[in-house]
């Protein structure tokens, strides 16, 4: 699942997470995404290929942070966190952030290019039950068994 506004904090983040709407928890064995034909397991090389300098930008924040610790840039501007996927056991009706992304009045170019790219940004989700019967997602409702998640 994708969005780009947070109700509970009342505002614009982008967020890309995975719910286990399933009866019983899942073992998400691997995430992949997808933009313009690539395959990417690492979301800040995704970001930087699609909508910005990640890298850069972490640099720039960096430099600031150095200069006055009294401030947390990378709150202050708006700094992406990215949470661990493969292996990880998902409770039924749990969920799992993958990404995220919060809109400050610092990042709203880099912000506005991730929230334009991220309908277009597809996933892969493979996932096992507790009795090792696994699954392929496209994340978007198309789910199929398969033997085993390669």
């Amino acid at each position: 699942m994708t969005g780009n506004f947070d109700e509970e904090k009342n505002s614009q983040e982008i967020t890309f997470y995975i719910k286990n709407s399933g009866s019983g928890p899942a073992i998400i064995k691997y995430v992949k995404f997808f933009h313009d034909e690539k395959s990417y397991s690492n979301v800040f090389k995704l970001i930087e290929d699609c909508c910005f300098d990640i890298y850069a930008y972490e640099a720039q924040l960096n430099e600031l942070q150095k200069e006055s610790t009294d401030i947390n840039f990378f709150e202050t501007f708006g700094w992406l966190y990215t949470g661990v996927s493969n292996n990880r056991l998902l409770a039924s009706g749990a969920e799992l952030n993958l990404f995220g992304f919060k809109k400050t009045g610092f990042n709203t170019t880099q912000w506005d290019k991730v929230n334009k790219q991220r309908r277009s940004i597809k996933t892969e989700i493979c996932y096992c039950s507790l009795l090792e019967q696994c699954y392929l997602s496209d994340g978007r409702g198309d789910v199929r068994e398969i033997q085993q998640c390669e």
